[in-house]
């Protein structure tokens, strides 16, 4: 008979088994807990985006938690060990270095890790069975990533080109712009009074307002002058919003979104930035080419 026969009926027990390491439904996750020796890291998804609750309460980074996610539901087993889990303690998952906690409604799914193997990766099980078995260390990298790894840097996160709408309150003031929903789509001033607007300046203004990132979080809101702040930003994405009040003190510009507990510094050349271009879409006397 053909050689290659050989090879394709030379199968271990381990060849077909389903090497899956945790079950669980990826579109219904709606919960992930991580804990390791040094911290946890506790997410809730909901209205579409992901949310950090522990260690502090603000926008998480929904692609990280996503990739890893994905990396969950994909990785796959390297070797198995044990089948009945008697040996916990030699294997470092009698007192996991590593939990991770899956919630999908009102299943839930937890992965449990211990200690390295020689070969560079590490043992684990599914705390559903008593099988023990091995994972490559990089998804044991991504299961420790620090809290901070998971902050949405990004004040916000609309694309300019499908922003629809957009209110800057001040102490003193009050802009509104919307874009047409006819051709040619173009923007238009409702507040303070309602008028064309330069399209070149309404970009800059898009332009500015996405590319605003935390450059440092604070712990609390205190001392950043938030409870008054200068100014409030609102963008609309059809029925999605997205807010963002800023403040200034001692020269620094706070700002904090509507869905976290701690504030972020900006850039300050940013903020100057767009604070122009909002003076200059408010100025009733503006000639628009």
């Amino acid at each position: 008979v053909d050689a290659y026969l050989q090879s394709s009926f030379d199968l271990t027990t381990f060849d077909f088994r389903d090497k899956a390491i945790v079950e669980f439904d990826r579109d219904d996750v709606d919960r992930l807990s991580l804990t390791t020796s040094t911290h946890t890291v506790k997410l809730v998804h909901a209205d579409g985006v992901w949310l950090l609750e522990e260690p502090w309460k603000l926008r998480a980074a929904s692609n990280t938690v996503n990739a890893l996610l994905t990396k969950l539901d994909t990785a796959r087993m390297q070797a198995v060990i044990e089948t009945d889990g008697a040996n916990l303690e030699v294997y470092g998952l009698a007192a996991p270095l590593i939990s991770a906690v899956i919630g999908a409604g009102s299943a839930g799914a937890t992965l449990l890790v211990g200690t390295n193997t020689d070969n560079g990766n590490s043992y684990a099980r599914d705390a559903a069975r008593s099988l023990i078995f091995t994972v490559e260390n990089s998804l044991v990298d991504d299961l420790t990533r620090s809290p901070e790894d998971y902050r949405q840097v990004e004040l916000f996160t609309f694309n300019p080109t499908t922003t629809t709408r957009l209110e800057i309150e001040q102490p003193e003031a009050r802009l509104v712009i919307t874009k047409s929903e006819v051709a040619p789509f173009a923007w238009q001033r409702l507040e303070p009074l309602p008028d064309e607007v330069d399209q070149g300046t309404v970009s800059d203004l898009l332009t500015g307002l996405v590319s605003f990132r935390a450059e440092r979080f604070t712990t609390s809101i205190e001392n950043t002058d938030l409870d008054a702040p200068i100014v409030t930003v609102t963008m609309f994405d059809g029925e999605r919003e997205e807010r963002v009040a800023f403040s200034r003190s001692a020269d620094v510009i706070y700002a904090l979104a509507n869905q976290d507990a701690v504030a972020s510094t900006v850039e300050t050349a940013v903020f100057e930035e767009v604070m122009t271009a909002v003076a200059t879409l408010s100025n009733n006397d503006e000639d628009i080419p």
